[in-house]
């Protein structure tokens, strides 16, 4: 039977090892029409950084949508004692998947769910993104009282997937079809986030 052909959106990263890749686009962008005398500037690490932060921001506008339910990223998280299993609420808008960050961060989009992977000194925590469907007193209870967590989280969730699919215009292959989450999208309740004045 053939392998399976992996599905990988990459929504943001900033990792430093992209820095050739913005050096290069950067060169090809900026040319000898800019300055004609020859004499182009040298691309540092701080226009990489400006780079990097201008890409975020547009991630933040494009993926600023009110959804109906509450997020929830169930991490992996990589600690000094070893990993341990926990969650976090970081609200009802789909760029609220950015308020978790670390040192370096990738946020990314695969057959199933929405991603993260953060690293920081101690190690690395993963994260995936789920929409719940009830309160902060029913997760608790959950973790608490459950053998698995992130199962009977996933029971009472649904995918981010979709919404991201439907704003980036990613395109759904039958082929790469898995569980339900191809179905169309039933949850397609969600608004522009509506700025406080």
């Amino acid at each position: 039977m053939a392998k399976r052909k992996e599905w990988k959106h990459v929504i943001f990263s900033d990792d430093a090892c992209q820095y050739d890749d913005y050096e290069k686009a950067w060169r090809e962008y900026t040319g000898p029409a800019n300055y004609p005398d020859g004499d182009v500037p040298e691309y540092t690490w701080e226009m990489f950084g400006d780079d990097i932060n201008e890409w975020r921001d547009c991630e933040l506008m494009n993926l600023n949508y009110q959804i109906g339910g509450t997020i929830v990223a169930i991490a992996s998280v990589g600690t000094w004692r070893g990993r341990r299993t926990g969650y976090k609420i970081v609200g009802d808008k789909l760029s609220d998947i950015f308020n978790i960050s670390e040192d370096c961060n990738e946020y990314y989009c695969d057959q199933d769910d929405c991603h993260a992977v953060c690293s920081h000194h101690d190690g690395t925590n993963y994260i995936t993104y789920r929409v719940f469907r009830g309160s902060e007193d029913e997760i608790d209870e959950l973790l608490y009282n459950s053998d698995d967590f992130e199962a009977d989280v996933r029971k009472r969730s649904h995918s981010l997937m979709p919404y991201i699919a439907d704003i980036f215009g990613w395109k759904r292959d039958r082929r790469m079809k898995r569980g339900d989450m191809w179905n169309p999208n039933t949850y397609k309740s969600y608004q522009p986030y509506k700025m406080a004045a």
